[in-house]
């Protein structure tokens, strides 16, 4: 084993169960080298990075012919944080060679190995799988469904910031988010080519995020935003738990962009995508009656409401207050 890599397992693990296992892990992976695959390994502020280069050699024609470039490696990584081999390792990809992209930030590990993790196998064992995967993916790389239920993300995890801000295929929103038990908190929204993740920020400096949430794309029911604040977002997921489903209220000063790109990832995906805008009719005086009122739009009354509830459980202002016995008051008469 390479001096500088035997230095870099010492300085970030200390139990000497995980540096033995770990040093034994890495001479395997020296000793018995994989065909068409070249290994290097790096360090990172909570493990160690094993980073994997794929290369063309390992397929024919066929498999690289939908390729734009058949030239390139397919880039890989494996991340072993500070509890390995207690603890899983993660299974990343680096590189777009599908729609959708498995370069967003999933976790790859099962399906590579192509069953659970436990701590009994080993990393050249995960290797191995890896060039099969990537010819079972390049069979039919168009196949949206099954490429997007590969992988996962881990809710509470910590993540790097940076890795995301590499990653060609997605769009990272800055933005705040209203919850019911807190104040305002910052967020990083990351929208993936099939899949919606929200992040917490953890250290500004480090980059250091933990993931909060996240769904496939096609979960989402709606995208509201009011008119008078085009900066709040109103998002309607599908919850089997909640008949109305789980709401998410954002603002984010790239509101526009945020909803283009939705719009956009949810068409490529093949999701029917509908745009309503409510336009209020034109009344003559003697057509407003009681069944006229109740035909206008009382869904901006209730998103109003369902924003300023939102509001008031972090700023107890009369403003919000005013605002909210307002549109409570319009509902009434509605």
């Amino acid at each position: 084993m390479e001096t500088s890599v035997d230095q870099l397992v010492t300085k970030i693990y200390k139990n000497d169960i995980q540096v033995k296992r770990i040093r034994k892990e890495i001479q395997q992976l020296s000793e018995n080298k994989i065909e068409h695959l070249a290994i290097e390994y790096q360090g990172s502020p909570f493990g160690i990075k094993i980073l994997l280069q794929v290369l063309p050699s390992a397929f024919d024609q066929k498999e690289l012919s939908r390729l734009p470039n058949r030239n390139l490696p397919f880039m890989f990584e494996i991340f072993l944080g500070e509890k390995f081999p207690f603890v899983f390792p993660k299974f990343f990809c680096r590189t777009t060679f599908s729609r959708p992209s498995l370069a967003d930030g999933r976790d790859l590990l099962n399906d590579i190995l192509g069953r659970p993790y436990s701590p009994s196998i080993l990393l050249h064992d995960i290797v191995t799988q890896l060039i099969p995967f990537v010819k079972k993916v390049l069979a039919n790389p168009d196949d949206k469904v099954t490429i997007q239920s590969y992988g996962t993300y881990h809710l509470g995890e910590i993540y790097n910031l940076e890795d995301f801000l590499v990653m060609e295929e997605i769009a990272i929103f800055q933005t705040t988010e209203l919850t019911q038990d807190k104040k305002s908190d910052k967020r990083y929204v990351v929208v993936t080519e099939s899949n919606f993740l929200t992040f917490e920020l953890i250290d500004k400096k480090k980059q250091i995020i933990r993931l909060m949430q996240w769904a496939h794309i096609q979960s989402l029911v709606n995208i509201k935003r009011k008119k008078d604040e085009e900066n709040t977002i109103i998002l309607t997921w599908k919850d089997s738990t909640k008949q109305d489903g789980n709401v998410q209220v954002f603002f984010m000063d790239e509101a526009t962009k945020f909803i283009e790109t939705v719009i956009r990832n949810m068409k490529n995906f093949g999701i029917k995508v509908m745009k309503n805008v409510v336009k209020q009719p034109d009344l003559n005086p003697e057509d407003v009656t009681g069944q006229s009122l109740q035909k206008m739009d009382i869904q901006s009354i209730l998103d109003s409401i369902a924003v300023n509830e939102s509001k008031l459980q972090v700023e107890l202002s009369l403003e919000v207050i005013n605002s909210l016995m307002a549109s409570y008051q319009k509902a009434v008469e509605y």
